[in-house]
């Protein structure tokens, strides 16, 4: 294929649903390669197997090179296909740092994706589009659980993400920024156990234990905890959302676990809160960026999203104090969390 060829085919005008700095055939190209399957980068462009096949044997002859072994299955890039991709997504980062230099240079302020769990959504969101406005043109914020939020980042649906958990993408970069902490809850009336406050003693309480959602972060961590040690509660109520938790907790219908975030958005007078033992490790909060998106505007984000969580504090009415309240089987005294949390 003639360089002059390949050169206006790298890039025509884009088109379709993702943003697009290559031509179709290039895009689709890089899409195989980053789903490792032709059916995966057929779901995520939102095209049928056959065409994207046709696609890049399309291109393949165009370029007079084999892209893929199909004896393999998958099939396999070549050495060539590897080397095609590495230069394309390069390029790519470039072509995007010069628009964005563009858009400063001539005051058009650029837009961002935001995507947050609730938890820390209810704690940061307001002030972080109140500091944003002044440097970002369109700010998009959305609410999802944490997985959905990092298969969003993937897909470059978002931008940036605030999460929880320990996933983790090749395409992502991951920022810690704090521990959360675990704490019991119980209805404010409920009369507690006069000696402890392990989970094994908690079985035989009088309330069911209200479980998280497998589906969500929470709940997996919570079920990995309970399996390691041998801990079962019979399944009565399983909730996905944490507000519904702590609405079921305050009712009366059960007792559960929350964290601290969840807990400062809530009314506090509607629960009974202790912190949970240290066998339960508190859940890690992180800041998560596409490692393509504009290093300019997600070291701004991050600035503001611990500007505001370094002056989270812990109140005394989220937590009791009481000599008789055991962590653990192990008898720890209850001593109240790090102040300032994050």
């Amino acid at each position: 294929m003639q360089a002059n060829k390949i050169f206006s085919d790298l890039f025509q005008t884009p088109g379709g649903n993702e943003e697009q700095f290559f031509s179709r055939s290039f895009l689709v190209f890089m899409r195989v390669i980053e789903e490792k399957k032709f059916s995966a980068a057929a779901r995520r462009l939102q095209l049928t197997q056959s065409s994207v096949s046709q696609t890049i044997t399309g291109l393949e002859r165009s370029l007079g090179v084999d892209l893929f072994n199909r004896e393999s299955r998958p099939p396999q890039p070549t050495k060539e296909a590897l080397a095609l991709y590495e230069a394309l997504k390069e390029s790519e980062l470039g072509i995007r740092q010069i628009l964005t230099n563009i858009q400063y240079e001539n005051f058009v302020k650029p837009a961002v994706r935001i995507g947050m769990i609730e938890s820390v959504g209810k704690e940061v969101a307001a002030g972080l589009c109140k500091q944003l406005q002044k440097d970002l043109g369109i700010v998009s914020l959305t609410s999802e659980p944490s997985g959905t939020l990092m298969k969003q980042l993937q897909d470059e649906i978002l931008d940036v993400a605030i999460l929880a958990g320990e996933e983790n993408h090749e395409d992502v970069n991951k920022y810690f920024l704090a521990y959360d902490p675990w704490y019991l809850i119980f209805p404010k009336e409920f009369n507690l156990p006069q000696d402890s406050l392990s989970f094994e003693k908690l079985r035989f309480c009088g309330l069911p234990f209200i479980y998280h959602s497998k589906e969500t972060a929470d709940g997996g961590l919570l079920n990995e905890f309970f399996r390691k040690h041998n801990m079962y509660f019979p399944k009565v109520f399983e909730i996905q959302s944490n507000a519904f938790v702590y609405d079921l907790v305050s009712a009366g219908l059960g007792w559960s676990v929350s964290h601290m975030l969840g807990l400062l958005s809530h009314e506090k007078n509607a629960l009974r809160a202790f912190p949970v033992s240290d066998d339960l490790k508190p859940r890690k909060i992180y800041f998560c960026v596409r490692k393509n998106f504009d290093t300019r505007i997600s070291n701004l984000v991050l600035n503001c999203v611990r500007s505001l969580t370094n002056k989270f504090t812990v109140t005394e009415h989220i937590y009791e104090k009481s000599s008789r309240v055991s962590l653990s089987s192990s008898e720890h005294p209850l001593t109240p969390p790090p102040v300032p949390i994050w």
